[in-house]
């Protein structure tokens, strides 16, 4: 055998490059601008909400004390915001631009805000003291500026007091607004939430409002936010406005699961070309691979998002080429993580390469920090102490050439390598296995000794000596399953086999930093595509259904439907499977439900559709989802015939409203509609629109009406109304027929067109519409509906209606016939015959007579022939209805007999009504039951004949089916001389015996010289029905001329006895290698009348001879020999092949054999030949190598 090829994985790893060392500066035009703006930045402290909450009150005066001298102030700034906009009485919600490096405002130790005019943000030691701004010419748009660190935070809640402190009479509408930033450049986002449109109110200084507001998610977690509160210069005086009572809250953030950014944006050899099958194959399994990840690694990666003087760029090996390739100012979301993927040739045996990308940056250190550590102080530690990663991203490449991917979900085959393993095994090394520092901190020696991956493995687990790998031979399980396999993350993999992620591969990533959890409870999701709606033969419902995160074994989705109607892709009313393997990720399986086009009329029907798994992968067995209802229409169904009437009086269908009636609101009150209403005592279908919450859209829609069985149709209804509705031309409700609705749902989705009718006046009784034609309308399923409308809620906007006494009439109407099966599944009996019965119904006109024509034939699968019905011949006939006759009995004849054979169908099938008649369900089955047993296998098994001339003993034996009774049977004997009979011979009563696996022999004695012996003579085996079941001879062949086998040609059995050597006892027999098998006729053998005649087959073995010796030099050939000896029945020839293969380890290849091809022959055994002698000729070098080993196979024995 060949011993599996290992390919070895690679992990890449680009370091950072040099990323302190640009720090490179803008022209000196703009050096000034860029170090004032440090300035004003450095003196502003960002709190850390992880710390604390936020809070300033302004009680400690001591704070401020000097105009424009923030620095008492944790983490807040007041600007004057010269120039932010130059219009008087500004909206501040729309000034979002920033004004920086701005310029610094508070006028420090003020008391009177009613005398103080400036335009700025001043500080009030009032009895209750207070920061407040207020605008002016210059001061456009003041402002206070928060600066806050809201890393690892959430729901950033902001809440201050808005206080009028103003006493003068001074009066405008003083407008404050909330905005914020992330970072420190860029323009504001608003939150309108927090807008107050007026804070002030004239000469009282009394008004306060309270703002509380969360501020948006993109606030959450980031580095640097900066907020500020704003006014304008109003039209008018402007006011002070005081802002107190500060608290900025937040929860503390759940780490979210990183988000793996695929990107083939640099795969220049199209390895993962979506319009090729291979190249969406692979795409499919990365993203596969990537959910693997995304399910289990939680973590708050900050965002990466470049501006004004910081700038950076990505950099990592081209996946198409390995060259270096740069991304200039790569924008980065928080918790994405880039992967650059492609492909190009390896040098073999590598399968994938891959590995966190470096960087290199401009601007200050929190920017470079926000590179490397993304908000996690872990990765930005000293050199050789770093505990934590925090990658932007990096690259992964995958081999082009001389590597036979398997991109599908199931797992490879022989000769076939893995891309979902390897595409797992490469993510991981991008994420820092074997490549982050905080990963190589934890080796020692060849142990790793992170905490999680000790814990788990029962000690320090080894790695590979390259230090970036498990040791390949360790194992670990796989979560949900209790499976174990070798780890992923080892060096290696086998051809031809699948490594899923283990927990020891997650618990060193959980070490190196990731917060790797529980994945959450898996759920099956089911979506619904093309509506709940079914037609036979027409639309069809689709399905998707995925699960939410990717399992460690293969699940299967058994869909399961109620109704035999539904065919789901497997038949129609079968279960249907669908199966997720580990590497079918998150992508979805699509079943879609048709409803069986089956030409039977069983009238529209609901199934139900369950869904349910099952798999090893624990949290993944017994999922469920939401049962899929469909709704069927049946094509076949022939709607009601004109002749039909509804008065609505019976509680059948719809509301009350009558069999086939259905109700529909296509407005938004849908509660309110039609209903079965009563007048009196008589009931009638009623709507009326008053009371609804929205202008009525309401539909009464019939049952459907067959207009093709009859010609010159008129219908008519009664309707009454009252009240007007003003804003509607009258009337309203319409008349309106379809052919093409559906049946079921929304009307509006079909095309209705409109009949006039003559409509009720206000208070009018019920009215009649007036015959109204529509024989010019044709269809087989012709709804007609009634839509009510309203242009409001109220008395004066809606009316009240009526309608009753619903008719359709024809001219002349059609008979319909049907068939249907009635006692039509039975035994066919022995003999004689058995009636099977099938009803024929007349319906819709049986007044006179009518007929229609029967056939039967055979159906498709095991179908019944002429000979299977009395007279032998497929009856057929004709049906013949008298005046008001309306069911009729057909019977067919089925003819008995004794020959064991499958169940039989067959179909009746009417044709040619009278009267342009129609045939609804025009056919009708049959199943004729087979009960015969099935017949006796006997054959003739070992004769003994006169063969010395006074022998005695001489015997004839059957074998065959245990239990068979050979009542009735006999064997003749032939002289082959003339091939008459000279005897008859037995006549046997008795039954076989039961042996062996359900077969036995008997023997019958024969008085001596009772078989002749002459050249050649026979016997024939004939069964109880007459038939000759075998006619054999020996020494020669014959054709009979008499008795049962007369005209029949002998088969010659092929041995015979002699009378010179045969010994006394002897027999000829079948040789039954097979029990219950006739097998090959031989002998003399030693006789053994009335038991199975069994023989072992020959078997084969091969043991080395002279197998080891030295191979020779270049131009010898050495000689090895083998032995292969035959043992068991070696009385004929038999033939058995050899093949020479490399050993598992050190094998020998084709060029060790002389001719540079592995050995392989066929030896062929004579009669009585027992052993062999194999030769293999080595071929000679000068080679220096390790010794081989090779194997001699042997296989196909005859």
């Amino acid at each position: 055998m060949l011993s599996p090829r290992k390919n070895w994985l690679s992990g890449l790893f680009s370091k950072k490059s040099n990323h302190r060392a640009k720090l490179s500066r803008a022209t000196s035009q703009r050096e000034s601008s860029e170090q004032l703006e440090a300035r004003i930045l450095l003196s502003a402290v960002y709190h850390s909400l992880a710390t604390s909450n936020f809070s300033q009150d302004w009680t400690n005066t001591g704070l401020i004390t000097t105009s424009n001298d923030w620095s008492g102030v944790p983490s807040i700034e007041g600007f004057r915001g010269d120039n932010l906009t130059a219009v008087t009485g500004a909206d501040p919600q729309t000034i979002l631009v920033s004004d920086s490096p701005g310029v610094l405002s508070v006028i420090a130790n003020q008391t009177t805000p009613n005398t103080n005019t400036s335009g700025a943000v001043a500080e009030f030691e009032l009895a209750n003291p207070v920061v407040a701004m207020q605008g002016s010419g210059t001061a456009d748009a003041p402002y206070l500026q928060f600066y806050l660190d809201t890393t690892g935070r959430s729901n950033i809640n902001v809440s201050y007091l808005v206080r009028d402190i103003d006493g003068s009479a001074d009066n405008a509408a003083q407008q404050v607004a909330l905005q914020y930033r992330v970072g420190a450049t860029g323009t504001f986002t608003n939150v309108a939430a927090a807008y107050v449109a007026d804070a002030t109110s004239g000469g009282t200084a009394t008004q306060t409002t309270s703002v509380s507001v969360t501020l948006p998610a993109g606030a959450a977690n980031q580095s640097q936010l900066q907020l500020r509160v704003m006014t304008t210069n109003a039209s008018g005086n402007d006011e002070w406005v005081g802002i107190d009572d500060i608290v900025i809250s937040s929860d503390a953030a759940a780490a979210a699961p990183i988000n793996l950014v695929l990107d083939y944006s640099f795969d220049a050899n199209n390895f993962f070309d979506p319009n090729s099958a291979n190249g969406a194959a692979a795409r499919a399994a990365l993203e596969a691979a990537a959910s693997v990840f995304e399910a289990r690694i939680f973590d708050s990666l900050d965002a990466i998002a470049p501006g004004g003087s910081n700038t950076w760029t990505a950099q990592f090996p081209n996946p198409a080429t390995g060259a270096n390739q740069d991304v200039v100012n790569l924008a980065i979301g928080a918790n994405q993580i880039i992967v650059y993927a492609g492909g190009r040739d390896l040098t073999t045996p590598t399968l994938g390469e891959g590995g966190p990308g470096g960087w290199s940056a401009s601007g200050n250190q929190a920017w470079f920090d926000a590179i490397e550590g993304r908000g996690e102080t872990g990765a930005l530690l000293a050199a050789g102490s770093e505990a934590d990663f925090a990658p932007w991203g990096g690259a992964i490449t995958f081999d082009t050439a001389g590597t036979t991917w398997n991109y599908g979900e199931a797992a490879p085959t022989s000769g076939q390598n893995d891309f979902f393993s390897v595409a797992l095994h490469e993510l991981a090394h991008l994420l820092g296995f074997g490549t982050a520092a905080s990963f190589e901190n934890l080796i020692s020696g060849l142990s790793f000794t992170g905490s999680a991956s000790a814990a788990l493995f029962g000690s320090n687990p080894p790695v590979d000596p390259g230090l970036g790998h498990w040791q390949n031979a360790i194992t670990s399980t796989l979560l949900g399953t209790g499976t174990t396999q070798q780890v992923a993350m080892g060096p290696s993999i086998t051809v031809g086999t699948r490594k899923l992620f283990t927990e020891l591969d997650f618990a060193g990533l959980n070490d190196l930093g990731w917060d790797v959890t529980a994945p959450a409870a898996p759920t099956l999701i089911k979506t619904e595509i093309g509506g709940t709606t079914v037609i036979e033969g027409g639309a069809n419902d689709t399905i998707t259904l995925s699960l939410t995160r990717t399992p460690n074994a293969n699940v299967t989705v058994t869909l399961t439907p109620s109704n035999s109607q539904i065919d789901l892709g497997s038949g129609a009313g079968v279960a249907h499977a669908v199966t997720f393997t580990p590497a079918s990720g998150l992508a979805p399986k699509t079943v879609t439900i048709a409803a069986v086009n089956d030409g039977l009329v069983e009238g529209n029907q609901t199934a139900t559709i369950t869904i349910s798994t099952t798999s090893t992968d624990t949290p993944f067995n017994a999922l469920t989802a939401v049962n899929v209802t469909a709704n069927i229409i049946d094509n076949d169904f022939l709607g009601v015939v004109p002749g039909y009437t509804n008065d609505f009086a019976t509680v059948a269908g719809a509301a009350g409203l009558g069999a086939g009636w259905t109700v529909y609101s296509a407005d938004a009150d849908t509660t309110n509609t039609w209903f079965a209403g009563t007048d009196a005592g008589n009931r009638l279908a009623e709507v009326n629109g008053f009371g609804d919450t929205a202008p009525a859209n309401d539909w009464l829609i019939s049952a459907p009406v067959n207009l093709n069985t009859t010609t010159g149709e008129v219908l008519k209804f009664d309707s009454y109304t009252r009240f007007t509705d003003s804003g509607t031309t009258s009337p309203a409700v319409r008349f309106r027929y379809s052919t093409n609705y559906s049946g079921v749902g929304d009307p509006t989705a079909a095309t209705w067109t409109e009949l006039p009718y003559t409509a009720p006046s206000i208070t009018d009784p019920l009215t009649s519409s007036g015959n109204i034609d529509v024989s010019g309308i044709n269809g087989t399923l012709v709804w007609f509906a009634f839509q009510y409308t309203s242009s409001g809620t109220t008395g004066s906007t809606s009316s009240q209606w009526r309608v009753d006494n619903f008719s359709v009439q024809p001219g002349t109407v059609a008979p319909a016939f049907a068939i249907a099966a009635t006692d039509a599944t039975k035994l066919e009996g022995n003999s004689g015959s058995a009636a099977f019965t099938f009803t024929v119904t007349r319906s819709g006109n049986t007044t006179g007579a009518d007929s229609v024509d029967y056939t039967v034939t055979g159906a498709v699968s095991d179908g019944a022939n002429a000979a299977d019905f009395t007279g032998a011949a497929l009856p057929a006939g004709t049906v013949n209805f008298a005046d008001g006759e309306a069911s009729k009995v057909i019977t067919i004849n089925v003819a008995g007999d004794a020959t064991q054979e499958a169940n039989e169908g067959f179909i009746v099938t009417l044709s040619n009504p009278t009267r342009s008649g129609t045939i609804g369900a025009a056919i009708a089955n049959g199943s004729i039951l087979d009960d015969d047993a099935p017949a006796p296998v006997v054959w003739i098994n070992e004769i003994h004949y006169d063969n010395i001339g006074n022998d005695a003993g001489e015997f004839i034996e059957l074998a065959g089916t245990a239990g068979a009774n050979l009542t009735g049977w006999s064997i003749v004997l032939y002289n082959g001389g003339g091939g008459a009979t000279y005897g008859s011979v037995i006549s046997p009563t008795v039954t076989i015996d039961n042996e062996s696996a359900g077969f036995g022999a008997v023997d019958f004695q024969l008085p001596a010289n009772g078989l002749q012996n002459g050249d050649p003579d026979g016997l024939a085996l004939v069964n109880n029905l007459g038939v000759v079941v075998e006619f054999l001879s020996y020494d020669g062949v014959f054709t009979a001329t008499a008795g049962p086998a007369n005209g029949m040609t002998s088969s010659n059995i092929g041995v015979s006895e002699s009378n010179t050597t045969t010994v006394v006892g002897f027999s000829l027999q079948r040789k039954n290698t097979v029990p219950g098998t006739p097998g090959v006729w031989g002998g003399p053998f030693d006789d053994s009348p009335g038991t199975l005649n069994v023989f072992p087959g020959p078997s084969f073995e091969i043991t080395a001879l002279a197998a080891a010796k030295p191979e020779g030099t270049t131009g010898d050939t050495t000689t090895m020999t083998f032995t292969v000896t035959r043992s068991g029945d070696t009385s004929g020839a038999n033939d058995v092949t050899y093949a020479v293969s490399g050993a598992a380890v050190d094998g020998a290849n084709a060029t060790d054999f002389f001719g540079a091809a592995f050995p392989s022959a066929t030896l062929s055994f004579a009669a009585g030949e027992s052993s062999k002698v194999v030769t293999i000729q080595v071929a000679g070098d000068v080679n220096i190598e390790t010794d081989e080993g090779f194997i001699v196979t042997l296989s196909a024995p005859t």
